[in-house]
């Protein structure tokens, strides 16, 4: 959790790319050295770890969508982005479990995750920036909300 509002007044300031792209890679060295751990230490250390950068990414993630759709589409983005986020953790549980059944191990498991993030670290720095301020500013066929004649109270 301490990541969140640190993010959060970050994420007006600076490439939300650039903010994702740090919890991202902050995620994924906990999990390789996980490989090499012992497995109490590992664990305590990847809870540590994931804690501190838990939730950092969800204001940045939240802007980038603001800023690449219209406004009147927003609450269908960020119900999809919820969707996609609640599978991905039922994947994330599944599979890794599943995995864990076929080959006694987490390794495999732990190193999948760790490209992931790292290939979302590279996705980040490299095709986001630039990309900042698209959709949102250029749309004209959202209506606006309109404000009330003085006398309408």
């Amino acid at each position: 959790m301490p990541g969140v509002p640190g993010r959060a007044g970050l994420s007006d300031r600076y490439s939300c790319a650039r903010l994702l792209a740090t919890p991202y890679g902050a995620r994924a060295l906990p999990l390789i050295l996980m490989t090499l751990m012992p497995h109490g230490t590992s664990l305590v250390a990847l809870s540590i770890a994931f804690g501190l950068v838990d939730f950092a990414t969800v204001a940045p993630t939240h802007l980038i969508a603001t800023r690449h759709f219209p406004t009147g589409s927003l609450g269908m983005i960020f119900g999809l982005l919820s969707m996609a986020h609640q599978v991905g953790s039922a994947l994330g549980s599944y599979i890794p479990g599943a995995l864990h059944n076929l080959t006694g191990s987490h390794i495999s498991s732990l190193l999948g995750c760790a490209i992931a993030l790292l290939a979302a670290v590279i996705d980040c720095l490299v095709l986001l920036p630039g990309q900042e301020t698209t959709a949102r500013h250029e749309t004209t066929d959202v209506p606006q909300p309109r404000s009330l004649p003085a006398d309408a109270a």
